[in-house]
């Protein structure tokens, strides 16, 4: 065997153990995915994650604390803040379209059974509330503020209202609906949220 085939062979059999870990990763998220999608998340179990990805229970653990910390990242990559972020020139337009953005994800995916079953959690577990503010919460948080914030250097806002107190508006009122299912989140939905707090 040439130095040069002993090169590829070596690199090859490198790379194959990163490989592995890349499917099954990809299972993993892909079949924690899909069991929320059909029987939401309080009823999804590792066990059950990891016999529909063809992986050991340690597998997942090896890269997730939890269950929480797993969904944490499923939903990040359902709801990614690429996919909602927004810069239309208005805070009436930019928060529309991340509205839309974000309940359109919410219709076409568990986005929305996962963020609730966190919320639930978080309540009892403390490591399901660092995942939700780390990991969700605080991201989209961001991009609502980012926003506000330009919106505010444009004069959009009504004068005395800080970009924060705007942001939590909106977001307590999306995941009050989220949460008790009460009414939809969808297009007539966003208008009304933008039109409260953009005159």
């Amino acid at each position: 065997m040439s130095p040069t085939d002993r090169t590829d062979a070596l690199a090859g059999t490198l790379q194959e153990p990163r490989r592995r870990r890349v499917t099954s990763h990809r299972a993993i998220v892909e079949a924690a995915t899909s069991l929320a999608a059909r029987h939401g998340y309080n009823a999804v179990t590792i066990e059950a994650i990891a016999a529909k990805a063809g992986v050991g229970k340690q597998t997942i653990y090896r890269w997730w604390p939890g269950k929480a910390a797993l969904y944490a990242e499923v939903y990040g990559q359902l709801a990614a803040p690429e996919a909602l972020r927004a810069d239309t020139g208005t805070l009436a337009g930019d928060l529309k379209r991340l509205l839309l953005s974000l309940f359109r994800i919410y219709d076409a995916t568990p986005a929305k059974e996962i963020l609730a079953g966190l919320v639930a959690e978080a309540q009892s577990d403390p490591a399901a509330l660092v995942a939700l503010r780390e990991r969700l919460a605080w991201p989209r948080r961001d991009l609502l503020l980012d926003a506000v914030t330009r919106g505010r250097g444009r004069g959009e806002l009504r004068p005395g209202i800080e970009p924060e107190a705007i942001v939590d508006v909106l977001s307590g009122a999306i995941w009050f609906r989220l949460l008790l299912g009460h009414a939809p989140l969808d297009q007539h939905y966003a208008t009304q949220l933008v039109r409260l707090v953009s005159p």
